[in-house]
């Protein structure tokens, strides 16, 4: 009844809620480490690429924009 990428699917869930939870920590732990890697892996992405990554990303569905517009206030603040 299931297809047999059943397991495959699974993996790839489970690497996504990884990498979904290690941004939410950077998000409210590392902000600062938060912003470096995610604007160094947007510049070397394209732009389809880095609009799947955050449609795809269940903490940005479920709370869109929450944290994400006071990172770079909280970066910029801190450099001045």
């Amino acid at each position: 009844m299931f297809p047999a990428s059943s397991g495959s699917k699974k993996g790839f869930l489970s690497v996504i809620f990884c990498r979904d939870f290690l941004i939410f920590l950077f998000i409210n732990y590392f902000p600062n480490l938060f912003l470096f890697f995610h604007l160094f892996s947007i510049s070397f992405s394209s732009l389809f690429s880095s609009f799947f990554y955050f449609f795809s990303n269940p903490f940005f569905i479920l709370f869109p924009f929450s944290r994400l517009h006071t990172v770079p206030e909280m970066y910029f603040n801190q450099l001045q």
